[in-house]
């Protein structure tokens, strides 16, 4: 049986331990913890007491916004790959895992270089996952909607991620499988590499993290799936709302 916990994308505004009391409150005991910046260290300290109190078990996003871990800009490459670091370390203090970053994306003039976008994107996860594995940090890749540019959409490019970089796991975001083609396939053909799952729901066109149940998602393909998977399932929802038709909806598969 998999744990069920929630993401604190919905929580923006209050401070991650405030954020830890609510999900707790709504009756889960694991959460995800966005970092999409710099926590300082009094607040990882204070976010470590929280967790440890209310005996929450945490996994970690990485930051994202504005972030490229495959720009050809050194610059922004650098500050894309410290501040992932960040995280990793935060999450090293927390006992938490595993942590979720994103691909890289091309950028303008990446558009006409896609393979040195694409080897950057590897070269940066191999230091990622090395940096990580010395701090006993499982670091997974999610899978990205589709959307022009970005990297580690399809199940092709999933795969040659994982193959070349060891040690990477790999974060199936059910919602933004489903806007890049058929659920189940992604299930099918990863099922060995998935170690975490994001669901949340869509129209299959657009990534709108909407409850379990209000979009296109193929729920029997992923109740199917669901059955055997024995690691860490967060609902990831934009709205407070939706987190518990999305718990009643993924109870009702299993």
């Amino acid at each position: 049986m998999f744990s069920l916990g929630v993401s604190t994308l919905p929580f923006v505004g209050l401070r991650p331990w405030e954020a830890a009391e609510r999900i707790y409150g709504m009756g889960f005991r694991f959460w995800e913890l966005i970092i999409d910046d710099e926590l300082p260290p009094g607040e990882v300290d204070r976010v470590k007491d929280a967790v440890e109190t209310l005996g929450l078990a945490t996994s970690v996003h990485a930051p994202f916004s504005d972030l490229n871990i495959a720009s050809l800009n050194p610059g922004i490459r650098e500050i894309s790959i410290e501040k992932v670091e960040k995280a990793v370390e935060a999450a090293a203090v927390l006992g938490a895992g595993p942590v979720t970053l994103h691909a890289g994306r091309s950028s303008p003039v990446g558009l006409f270089h896609p393979e040195k976008v694409r080897q950057t994107n590897i070269e940066s996860l191999k230091r990622l996952v090395e940096f990580a594995g010395e701090r006993g940090v499982e670091l997974c890749v999610e899978n990205s909607p589709r959307f022009p540019g970005v990297l580690a959409s399809s199940i092709q490019e999933i795969e040659e991620t994982l193959d070349a970089v060891p040690g990477l796991g790999l974060t199936l975001d059910i919602g933004h499988a489903n806007t890049c083609g058929a659920l189940r396939d992604f299930l099918r053909d990863l099922s060995g590499r998935i170690g975490h799952m994001h669901v949340h729901d869509n129209d299959g066109k657009e990534d709108r993290h909407l409850h379990l149940g209000a979009g296109a998602v193929d729920l029997r393909a992923l109740g199917r799936f669901l059955k055997g998977f024995q690691k860490t399932v967060v609902i990831e929802t934009h709205r407070v709302e939706d987190i518990e038709p999305s718990r009643e909806t993924l109870e009702g598969l299993i």
